[in-house]
């Protein structure tokens, strides 16, 4: 029988990732977002993202697949300076992307080269304050 309650659960208990990504914990916007993308990507595969929380919630809500893009902290930590060009083509062996997302504005500034990138090798889909898809037939291995 299932617990109900905070108070009833077991040390150690973890939440489902349903209840995680729940539309009340994430907050409107963030599923909306993720509903739109859904509809703007098609529910395709061929998407690399960068987005909060590495993108589960956009790709639970929004039912599409996607790699995850590290952030400008993930790259802070990886001992490999590669460029993102370099990143698209040795990070990601065997994928093919057609569209990037980015999902967390403040990554265009703190990943100026990626930006450099996409906007020199993509075009732009979707723009808005909280969302940029590019179309990126470009980014193959």
């Amino acid at each position: 029988m299932p617990h109900t309650s905070a108070a009833a659960r077991p040390p150690g208990y973890a939440q489902s990732p349903l209840q995680v990504m729940s539309r009340a914990r994430l907050g409107a916007p963030v599923v909306d977002d993720a509903r739109r993308l859904g509809a703007v990507l098609q529910h395709r595969r061929d998407v690399l993202m960068q987005a909060p929380w590495y993108g589960l919630p956009h790709k639970f809500h929004g039912r599409f697949a996607a790699e995850y893009w590290p952030d400008h902290l993930d790259l802070a930590d990886d001992p490999r300076p590669w460029s993102p060009e370099a990143r698209v083509r040795l990070g990601y062996p065997g994928h093919a992307f057609a569209r990037f997302v980015v999902a967390d504005p403040a990554e265009i500034t703190a990943q100026p080269a990626l930006w450099q990138m996409l906007t020199a090798r993509c075009t732009p889909a979707l723009r808005d304050a909280r969302l940029t898809v590019f179309a990126c037939e470009g980014l193959r291995r």
